[in-house]
């Protein structure tokens, strides 16, 4: 109340949703008195909300096209906005391309800042090549912060089960595949993994209107033998399903997608029997919460090992 208030009154509503959400988190984390407050930029990072606050270490993870409309169109040029969180403090950059890495140290440089390198090649086959590289640089930055601290391996860490990021459950009966994915790259990871299945599945999909709708249904329509396109949940700003149907047909004519809108359509679909095979969930995180949320879903069911066995 007292930050939409002070948006509202004092602000005359500049602030956006996420700088609002930002805010309240602040007030959130300093009444919890928390040790430790981990955040993650909204968008890029240097003009972004998250970079006001004076932090004790930066990372720099997997930079890919995304949001070119607002970060721009090359590496380079989207690794510099990235680039822009790091300031006086430590940073831990994952290691990739030449022209990314060049921007990661001139930026470093320039701000007198101890860079440290994360390599994270020779994936294994059963892990997912991003919590690969994500879990290298959580172990870096965790003895970062406490060098003497009693921390996982690595391959048990990059084994640990995220909620909603290729996710599988069950509900009803059905098995399902619940993934986040809503950018290229995210989507061509999901797709290695539906790549490894016997079968092809069942999707439900909703996408944010800042994305390309034909690149990435064209990535997953080879893996897919029926579809359903719905609304965002929440009232946010998406690609109207009916769109996402016509763009569909354009790359496969042969499957006739269904549009189901709403909460009320979300939850036929799922109720719907699916005979077999696996329901996929993909294309935003507001949709996969929303079926998170009629599972009634508890993201603690992921975790069977004790509590002190988990990062803390």
């Amino acid at each position: 109340k007292l930050v939409t208030e002070l948006n509202k009154q004092e602000l005359n509503n500049e602030l956006s949703f996420f700088e609002v959400l930002f805010l309240i988190a602040l007030l959130y984390f300093k009444n919890q008195q928390v040790s430790i407050a981990l955040l993650e930029t909204g968008l890029g990072g240097r003009l972004d909300a998250t970079n006001a606050v004076k932090s004790e270490l930066s990372l720099l993870s997997r930079i890919d096209y995304d949001h070119c409309d607002i970060l721009g169109n090359t590496l380079p040029e989207i690794a510099s906005e990235k680039a822009g969180i790091i300031k006086s403090n430590p940073v831990i950059a994952l290691k990739q391309k030449d022209e990314v890495n060049d921007v990661f140290s001139r930026f470093a440089q320039k701000n007198n800042s101890k860079l440290a390198w994360v390599n994270a090649d020779a994936c294994p086959e059963d892990i997912n090549a991003g919590q690969w590289e994500n879990s290298h640089l959580a172990l870096a930055a965790a003895k970062h912060l406490d060098p003497s601290g009693k921390f996982p391996d690595l391959l048990s860490l990059a084994k640990s089960p995220l909620a909603g990021r290729q996710h599988s459950c069950e509900y009803g009966g059905d098995q399902y595949l619940l993934d986040v994915a809503h950018n290229e790259v995210s989507i061509k990871l999901l797709c290695q993994k539906l790549t490894k299945f016997n079968t092809k599945v069942q999707l439900l999909y909703a996408m944010a209107d800042s994305r390309d709708s034909k690149k990435l249904l064209s990535l997953l329509a080879p893996h897919i033998n029926c579809i359903t396109f719905t609304d965002l949940p929440g009232g946010r700003p998406g690609i109207e399903p009916e769109e996402l149907s016509k763009t569909f047909q354009q790359i496969d004519s042969h499957i006739k997608p269904t549009i189901l809108r709403h909460q009320e359509g979300i939850r036929k679909w799922i109720e719907a029997p699916v005979n077999g095979g696996l329901k996929l969930v993909c294309g935003s995180f507001y949709l996969v919460g929303a079926v998170m949320d009629i599972m009634n879903y508890d993201a603690e069911k992921l975790y069977t090992h004790s509590s002190s066995e988990r990062l803390s």
